[in-house]
């Protein structure tokens, strides 16, 4: 797990560039739906990584099952509820509720942001 933190502080500066960007080119603009589209990837392909190394660690050392579990719990809810989000704001819903688009990304941003730290504590 090595490239970890650069795969954090990356995934952490793409969403602080999000925000901003949603201001400067539109709510539902295809600059932001491209990078909302290659967080997705980028966060997908970490998460698959990360959890394949936690399941190594916890059938090497027992008694991290438990911290294994917990993490396992934390980041199906996540990609559960970023699925959701993503089913929820497709474009036409992004232009009619801009506010309400903002306020949802703003929610899931500070997940995702309490789950690399929860991963940085303990699994680094």
């Amino acid at each position: 797990m090595s490239g970890v933190p650069a795969e954090h502080d990356d995934l952490r500066r793409r969403m602080a560039r999000f925000l901003p960007l949603m201001d400067s080119t539109g709510h539902a603009s295809g600059v932001l739906l491209r990078e909302r589209l290659e967080f997705s990837r980028i966060f997908q392909t970490h998460s698959q990584e990360e959890q394949r190394a936690v399941a190594a660690r916890a059938a090497a050392e027992p008694g991290f099952a438990p911290t294994a579990a917990a993490y396992r719990n934390q980041l199906d809810g996540l990609r559960a509820d970023y699925s959701a989000h993503i089913a929820r704001w497709p474009p036409a819903a992004i232009s009619d509720d801009a506010a309400g688009y903002r306020a949802a990304v703003v929610t899931l941003q500070r997940r995702f942001h309490d789950l690399l730290a929860w991963e940085e504590r303990h699994l680094l």
